[in-house]
């Protein structure tokens, strides 16, 4: 352990990046990790853990790069384990402009986005982008001066992340509703294909109520519905209350499925 500590000593004498040629910090020992097939350092570079997010790394050398992908390429693997359709999840790398995108981008993180319009606008996309750039902005440099940060990627996310479609909330068991609603970011796809009896309404209503009642929640909506349909479907309270804390997007444009 000689060679870790004299490395941690040398780490508090850096005060600003050498340059990639004079860096000791990207030669730092290696340590296995669970899962066994990935790696982490010992103890990260001092310039690179006080950046405000990881991929501000990227062009000032090669060890805050390495840092910077592996770490945007976890996000990415965990995705699915979060309930994101594997498609998506699997896309989002060659992700191309649309509206929902764009209203991704530009949504606070506060409260509700609701992104509705027609099928194959991609909607569900760019909710899973959404849940992909929450699940980063969990995260700081600073947090790889832990050396379980990796797997807590995951297990901070499956605690925070829940994505549902519409049906799973309205056959679930009561106690199994109450996970849903209370979760930290959910995602309720394709609102608007369930059978809309009274019961279920009243479930959606209570649904936008009890997450507008918490202003720490995040609730990320997809509907295959209008602003005027959903508004006629649900009704004015339920439009009320997710305008009043956050956006609601009408995604128009091609079908991106019959383009690709």
């Amino acid at each position: 352990m000689k060679h870790v500590e004299w490395f941690k000593k040398k780490s508090a004498t850096i005060k600003e990046c050498p340059g990639e040629t004079k860096c000791v910090m990207g030669k730092l020992p290696m340590a296995k990790t669970h899962p066994p097939n990935e790696r982490i350092l010992y103890w990260p570079c001092p310039i690179f853990t006080s950046l405000e997010k990881p991929s501000d790394a990227i062009g000032r050398c090669a060890y805050g790069v390495n840092l910077a992908n592996n770490f945007e390429a976890r996000t990415l693997n965990v995705l699915s384990d979060l309930g994101v359709p594997k498609l998506h999840a699997e896309n989002i790398k060659n992700k191309r402009d649309s509206i929902a995108v764009k209203a991704v981008e530009m949504w606070d993180g506060i409260g509700f986005l609701v992104l509705c319009g027609g099928t194959g606008v991609g909607k569900s996309f760019g909710a899973a982008y959404a849940v992909l750039r929450l699940l980063r902005g969990m995260f700081s440099p600073s947090d790889f001066r832990r050396p379980g940060v990796w797997t807590d990627i995951f297990t901070r996310g499956k605690s925070i992340f829940s994505w549902r479609h519409i049906r799973d909330l309205t056959v679930a068991q009561e106690a199994e509703k109450q996970h849903f609603l209370g979760a930290g970011v959910l995602v309720l796809d394709d609102l608007g294909s369930e059978n809309t009896t009274p019961a279920v309404k009243e479930l959606i209503g209570y649904l936008a109520t009890k997450r507008n009642d918490n202003p720490r929640s995040q609730t990320i909506i997809t509907a295959n519905l209008s602003l005027e349909a959903m508004s006629s479907r649900y009704g004015d309270r339920f439009m009320d209350r997710i305008m009043a804390c956050g956006k609601v997007v009408q995604c128009d444009g091609e079908n991106i499925r019959m383009t690709r």
